[in-house]
């Protein structure tokens, strides 16, 4: 009983904005409560964005399932280009509540 409600709790505290910066790119990804997302990435070169479905496995992983996105981007994370519809991105929850995914670190404002 209490793990179904620490996860019904975990579930509850996502929602919000997260960015992540690096010396060439900044990246903002919205989970709302509703379980939808918004991400928008822009770098020195270009702009990308994208929406889609998010769901929490295993309580430490989010899962970010893409509906649709703009065109393929040339920035410095080589990892968010080219998503299509149904793609999906795994990201990982650290001890201080944020998002981690490759080098990036996705901090809630």
């Amino acid at each position: 009983m209490l793990t179904g409600l620490a996860s019904c709790i975990s579930k509850r505290s996502i929602p919000g904005i997260y960015v992540a910066k690096g010396k060439d790119y900044i990246m903002e990804l919205g989970l709302n409560q509703d379980s939808t997302f918004n991400f928008h990435e822009r770098t020195i070169e270009s702009k990308k964005k994208g929406r889609g479905k998010w769901k929490i496995k295993n309580e430490d992983t989010l899962i970010l399932k893409f509906i649709n996105t703009d065109v393929p981007v040339l920035g410095l994370m080589p990892s968010f280009q080219d998503y299509q519809h149904d793609e999906e991105l795994k990201l990982y929850k650290t001890k201080g509540g944020n998002f981690k995914y490759l080098k990036a670190t996705f901090k809630k404002r």
